[in-house]
């Protein structure tokens, strides 16, 4: 079936390779060999290269192993290499990866719908892919360690990128698409496995970055792992940002977000640790509208328009002041309540650590759970007599407190705290008691 001299470093059964006897250099796979066995080739120090059949539909676990020498690899047409239905790419570190003598380093992939998990395995040779219209999903591991890769371009088909797809790829990738508006609102399931790139459209890098009216729902990870962009506009229209739609977008200073935004996913801005400033149109319209999901948002400094919010007066065009409005608002010094309002939410000033004085109105009947807690600079607050309802954690241990209702909330807060202490040292002794085998409970019964 197979050329003797060509098969005779081989152990072959049927048509599979079960171990490679020769010494190594440049391997010929025979014609006709539709599977190499798992360790076939496995601490094989002395192979350099490996040519492989279009009969290859199968490459078992390991085995390429441990081969260090091993820098080239050859397959007759990388069209067939790319649509064949190969078992167990992942096992070939393809290198120099050679398709028809030529190496493979900018590639255009065309006329299949998914680029097959393994494709372009440890191919330390490709630099640039241009993914077609035809190409809609991006198997696993597809480009994993690709370390030189350095640009990738994607076509507005794009619906799926496989876990580990861009892995332990340049930091400095350039990932192309034809526009940012259809990008950021298509449903594409596996955004985040593009770790870090620089983004570019229509051959413009992107840093300052303008989302069109037209993208009502942000999708999940919209640009996760943008590196390029540094500030980010929304025109009126944009409702929602997905969950994480620019986490880890590193180098981002500066968001302007629109009066039309209703919710807020998980986390939309989680790792941007250089984001200072967000600013929104009309601070009043933040504080009535219904939006969801504020907890995820922290504020930095905080802005009206261009105006950084130093001194605020929240005026009677708001009934209460909603949960986590301002989570973590840097800028915020000063707070004046106007009459009218009757609660304060749930974390609506939790961590200012800037703010310094607070003036409640006499309207006031409700502060919900840890609404200044972690207001470090905040040393005294005037408790109104209509507040009959304070949460706990309300406001910082530091922060001295008068009224009517000061001294309830000191000792709610000094028994909550004893009862804690009290659970913490139960259970720390219970613990205590099973690491030497004993039994806690039978000796206090």
């Amino acid at each position: 079936m197979f050329d003797a001299a060509a098969s005779r470093d081989f152990e072959i059964e049927g048509t599979k390779i079960v171990e490679y006897r020769g010494y190594g250099g440049d391997v010929t796979i025979p014609d006709g060999i539709t599977e190499i066995g798992e360790y076939a080739f496995c601490e094989c120090n002395g192979l350099t290269s490996v040519y492989l059949p279009d009969s290859i539909i199968a490459i078992g676990f390991c085995a390429f192993e441990y081969c260090p020498s091993l820098s080239r690899v050859y397959v007759p047409d990388l069209t067939s290499w790319l649509t064949r239905n190969i078992a167990g790419r992942e096992y070939l570190p393809l290198k120099d990866f050679y398709s028809d003598g030529e190496l493979v380093e900018d590639v255009l992939i065309t006329g299949i719908e998914e680029l097959p998990d393994g494709a372009f395995y440890e191919c330390q040779s490709l630099k640039s892919v241009r993914l077609s219209d035809d190409v809609k999903a991006i198997g696993r591991w597809a480009f994993h360690w690709c370390f030189n890769l350095e640009s990738v371009s994607f076509s507005e088909n794009m619906r799926i990128i496989g876990k580990g797809a861009f892995s332990h790829c340049s930091n400095n990738l350039l990932l192309h698409v034809p526009d940012l508006t259809l990008w950021v609102t298509e449903k594409i399931e596996g955004r985040e496995e593009i770790p870090e790139y620089r983004l570019i459209v229509k051959d413009a890098l992107v840093e300052n970055a303008m989302i069109e009216a037209t993208a009502e729902n942000i999708d999940d990870e919209a640009l996760y792992g943008c590196t390029s962009l540094r500030t980010l506009r929304f025109k009126e229209g944009v409702k929602t940002l997905g969950r994480y739609s620019f986490a880890n977008c590193r180098n981002l200073e500066a968001v302007y977000l629109p009066g039309s935004l209703t919710s807020l996913g998980y986390r939309p801005f989680a790792d941007c640790n250089n984001l200072r400033a967000v600013h929104v149109p009309d601070v009043a319209k933040w504080l009535s509208s219904p939006i969801k999901g504020r907890i995820s948002l922290e504020l930095s400094d905080f802005y009206e328009g261009d105006t950084l919010v130093e001194d605020l007066t929240i005026g009677p065009e708001v009934t209460e002041i909603p949960e986590w409005a301002f989570f973590k608002c840097r800028s915020l010094k000063t707070v004046r309540i106007a009459q009218g309002i009757t609660r304060v939410g749930t974390s609506a000033f939790c961590r200012c650590c800037a703010l310094e004085s607070v003036t409640l109105p006499e309207s006031l009947t409700e502060i919900a759970d840890s609404a200044f807690y972690g207001c470090t600079g905040l040393k005294g607050v005037r408790l109104p007599d209509s507040v009959n309802v304070i949460g706990q954690e309300a406001f910082d241990p530091a922060c001295e407190l008068t009224g009517a209702m000061a001294e309830a909330y000191k000792k709610a807060e000094d028994e909550r705290i004893r009862k804690e202490e009290a659970e913490d040292h139960f259970y720390s002794e219970e613990y205590d008691y099973y690491e030497r085998g004993e039994n806690w409970r039978s000796k206090n019964s």
